[in-house]
């Protein structure tokens, strides 16, 4: 039987610190600060910590940052922005 072609548009992964690198120092600050009082929080920086790149794309990381936006760490306009690059 022959073979079938696939494409897979790969989906978009940065590394942690290139992630990072989207935040600014100040909205660093403040996810770090609410990290300290929320569970919420430091579920979603322990999963980023944990991941070996990060995948704009996975619904776990686009629903990390949406937490921080509805907590007002960053702005929804901050939230696409940090998405798209």
């Amino acid at each position: 039987m022959p073979k079938i072609a696939t494409s897979m548009a790969a989906s978009p992964a940065i590394s942690k610190l290139d992630f990072l690198k989207r935040l600014t120092f100040a909205e660093r600050v403040v996810i770090e600060t609410a990290s300290e009082t929320s569970a919420e929080i430091r579920v979603v920086k322990e999963s980023l910590r944990l991941s070996e790149e990060i995948r704009l794309d996975d619904p776990e990381m686009v629903a990390g940052l949406e937490l921080y936006a509805r907590k007002g760490l960053i702005s929804e306009e901050r939230k696409n922005e940090i998405l798209n690059g």
